[in-house]
């Protein structure tokens, strides 16, 4: 539910005095793709890095046990 929420961060900027049309303004950066893809890289290394280490460390467990031929 954070994730769907957090491009409306952006909404802090009225109070700060950013622009509407401004790229740190409402629906300026955070509404982007690539701050979808930001976000969607920093969450699943945080909550998923535990997995990933994991998965890295089977690799290369692998590739020292079987002899290339």
């Amino acid at each position: 539910m954070a994730c769907a929420v957090l491009p409306d961060i952006d909404s802090i900027g009225f109070a700060l005095g950013i622009p509407y049309g401004s790229l740190f303004g409402h629906r300026g950066l955070t509404h982007s793709l690539l701050f979808a893809l930001i976000t969607g890289v920093t969450v699943t290394g945080v909550f998923f890095r535990n997995e990933i280490r994991a998965g890295s460390e089977l690799r290369s467990d692998r590739s020292r046990a079987s002899p290339r031929t």
